[in-house]
């Protein structure tokens, strides 16, 4: 007799559960790493992100509980709390939105290094920092991987390093949406 406790059943809603929360926690960031994030796309790829990573949890949660008949709230408790942990950074992004500074802009420098794997295979790596000067102070910013493919021609092409620019970024994720040339007061 099969019913809903249907051993095939949940065997395959186990595994499906466990595989999505396997990838959205090892791969989710993917989604705020790699893709051109703008101020008008950015919302799609965190909220993605985040619904991937604690709604997989959550899943995993609900499917762990399943077989034994326990209580879905005692698999659910735990796994939010660790869906909430992969995607604290993403959720206090997504609560504050980006980060608009006006500053002129001091320098930029690339770093371009080779990590060395442990099975002694060089993997190529590079960051940009941005150093911007606000009205509350020098202020740096670390861009990092794919973010710093990017962004690294915008910054050199910019005409006079010294002009006044404005910057929108998403402060925890260290994402960088938006990089405007502004005019200077009395120009």
């Amino acid at each position: 007799m099969t019913g809903p406790h249907d051993s095939r059943s949940s065997d395959w809603l186990w595994v499906a559960a466990l595989s999505f929360f396997v990838t959205g926690a090892f791969v989710g960031f993917l989604l705020t790493s790699i893709p051109a994030m703008s101020t008008g796309t950015w919302r799609i790829w965190v909220g993605a992100r985040i619904a991937w990573q604690l709604g997989g949890a959550l899943w995993f949660g609900a499917a762990v509980c399943s077989p034994f008949e326990a209580p879905r709230w005692k698999g659910l408790l735990p796994a939010a709390v660790l869906g909430l942990a992969l995607t604290f950074f993403p959720l206090l992004d997504m609560a504050r939105g980006p980060l608009i500074v006006d500053g002129v802009m001091v320098s930029t420098s690339v770093r371009r290094d080779m990590l060395m794997g442990g099975d002694g295979v060089q993997t190529p790596t590079i960051a940009v920092d941005v150093d911007i000067d606000t009205p509350d102070g020098r202020r740096t910013w670390t861009l990092k991987g794919r973010q710093a493919n990017l962004w690294e021609d915008r910054f050199d092409d910019l005409e006079d390093p010294a002009k006044p620019v404005r910057l929108t970024i998403l402060r925890h994720l260290d994402v960088l949406l938006d990089l405007e040339p502004r005019a200077r007061h009395g120009d």
